[in-house]
């Protein structure tokens, strides 16, 4: 009978093997008949320890492969199903593991102490709360996976962040409906920024995504049912370049019903796409962007529109002296989300509009209420 051998043709002895993420095992089973797995990132490795472990009986499970390896492997596993995007930032948060020492602590050494430690040291030196819960999400699966294949007995990054550290909400200052209808009413009769009106008039009136405006096309605007489709949106990862890409959840993709505003923009803005009497270059599958990059005919980035509106801000202050909050292309999303909860939206509808995959993202992070709003609408609902 052939014996099993390792992937440098090395023969392998009873109970060992090598797994296919080039990970080697023992199993065996101490004098109480419990059943033990070790593991060792080398052969060499996993024969002294299961020397050491022989000779002692010990009765648990050694493994040596630190942090940043078992999350590298986590993610090698699984990052077929991922979108580029969260493949990009996922592995930005990878290299900042790798190059932190405490990613090279050994994940049978991490206790939940230690986890909780590092966090406070991450939040102490800069890192926002968010940042490291996003960081959180991409360790605590690789633990749990290790717990599963009986690598480690528990996972010690499975707490509660928030009962940690505790997020710092900054309230938003939003551009008021006064001052968009003046930004408007400026960029109309501005000839540099007069041909950027449409777009400004549709981030607010549909609270798109600024890489979903980027890549709306002439078929996505259906004027007959007087609506527009999200289906996609423009992306870019570094190394990739700029590509269409489906939205991150089922919940992206819907049908936002057209303001008069929005559709009077959407009729100028086909109109002068169509006289180009050219589709464009091909991206995906897709054709006929109506948001060109100057001189060219195809799609604006999202860096771009950030650009345009950064100037356009500036522009407005020195013409007129005054000064507005701090405006991209995301404050008329959460303008548009705060505008309909506040006018009393049954809060699903508007969960659905933004396209957002869960419930609270819709009312924790974009409803800016205050008190006397909460107060007024206790007293309608109270009295009658």
């Amino acid at each position: 009978m052939e014996r099993r051998k390792d992937n440098k043709g090395r023969v392998l002895k009873e109970g060992e093997s090598q797994r296919k993420d080039g990970l080697y095992q023992y199993r065996w089973t101490d004098k109480f008949g419990k059943r033990h797995t070790m593991y060792a990132n080398d052969l060499k490795a996993l024969r002294d320890k299961k020397k050491q472990a022989l000779e002692s009986d010990v009765e648990q499970t050694d493994v040596i492969i630190t942090m940043y390896e078992l999350i590298k492997r986590y993610e090698t596993i699984h990052k077929k199903s991922l979108k580029e995007t969260s493949a990009y930032t996922r592995g930005q948060y990878l290299r900042k593991i790798k190059n932190d020492s405490f990613g090279e602590k050994n994940i049978s050494s991490i206790s939940t102490l230690d986890a909780k430690e590092w966090f406070l040291s991450l939040n102490e030196n800069g890192m926002s709360q968010c940042a490291i819960g996003n960081m959180k999400n991409i360790i605590s699966p690789a633990f749990q996976m290790a717990v599963d294949e009986n690598m480690i007995s528990y996972n010690p990054f499975s707490f509660s962040l928030n009962k940690l550290i505790k997020p710092t909400k900054k309230k938003k200052i939003l551009l008021s409906e006064e001052q968009y209808k003046k930004l408007i009413d400026f960029s109309k009769t501005s000839k540099v920024y007069k041909k950027y009106t449409d777009m400004l008039i549709i981030l607010h009136e549909t609270g798109v995504r600024v890489g979903e405006l980027c890549g709306i096309t002439i078929d996505d605007v259906d004027l007959k049912n007087n609506c527009l489709n999200i289906t996609h949106q423009i992306s870019y990862v570094p190394g990739i370049g700029t590509f269409v890409q489906e939205p991150k959840s089922e919940s992206g993709k819907r049908k936002i019903p057209l303001t008069d505003s929005a559709r009077e923009s959407f009729e100028r803005l086909i109109c002068q796409r169509e006289a180009l009497n050219d589709p464009g270059p091909e991206m995906d599958g897709y054709t006929s962007f109506l948001f060109l990059k100057r001189g060219t005919l195809s799609p604006k980035d999202k860096d771009s529109v950030k650009s345009i509106i950064e100037s356009m801000i500036g522009a407005y202050h020195r013409e007129t002296g005054d000064t507005l909050p701090k405006t991209t292309p995301h404050t008329f999303r959460h303008m548009f989300c705060t505008r309909l909860i506040s006018a009393g939206m049954n809060v699903k509808s508007v969960q659905y509009l933004m396209g957002h995959a869960n419930i609270r993202m819709t009312l924790d992070v974009y409803a800016e209420y205050n008190l006397p709003v909460t107060v007024d609408d206790f007293l309608r609902i109270a009295n009658g």
